[in-house]
Parts: C-alpha cells; structure tokens; sequence
C-alpha cells in the first residue's frame, strides 16, 4: 500500500513540475511587461507628431488658445454585465 502512494506522490510531482516548466515564459518574455508592445501595434517614433496641450481650465478641457474642446467617443459596458441585470436582450 505504502508503495502506491508514494509512487502516485512522485508521479504527481512530475506531472506538475513538467506544467511548470511549460508554463515558465521564455527568457524573451521576461523583462518589463509594461514595455512590451501590443501585438500589431504601430512602432514608437520620436519623431511622430506632437499634439498639442490640452488642460482643464474648470470643468472644461481647454486648448493652448483657451477654446474648449469636446471629447466624442464610445464607451460601452461590459455585454455579460448588461445582460445579467436585463439590460440587454434579443
């Protein structure tokens, strides 16, 4: 009985140092995460456009001239969320 166990013991230590080892990122992986760039995204220019500053002047975003500018944009909730409190139906 003891002989079972142990060899099940060590078979499941094993099995998960070899998860392990697979799920170890790669020495290209390891680094600073936060400078990776997206996949398919635009490389970095230093040259690239500059726009210009924008503050907040109040409760208004303002440009360099003081004319005040208006975001438009698109922000949708989360579609599972939606549809748990009956929001979003066919």
């Amino acid at each position: 009985m003891k002989i079972r166990i142990s060899g099940f013991a060590i078979s499941m230590v094993i099995l998960f140092g070899l998860i392990a080892v697979a799920q170890t990122p790669s020495l290209e992986q390891t680094g600073a995460w936060w400078q990776v760039q997206a996949p398919g995204a635009a490389p970095f220019r230093l040259n690239a456009k500059k726009l210009p500053l924008i503050s907040v002047k109040g409760n208004k975003f303002i440009d360099l001239d003081g004319n005040p500018l208006l975001f438009r944009g698109l922000s949708l909730s989360d579609p599972d969320r939606l549809a748990s409190q009956g929001h979003r139906n066919k």
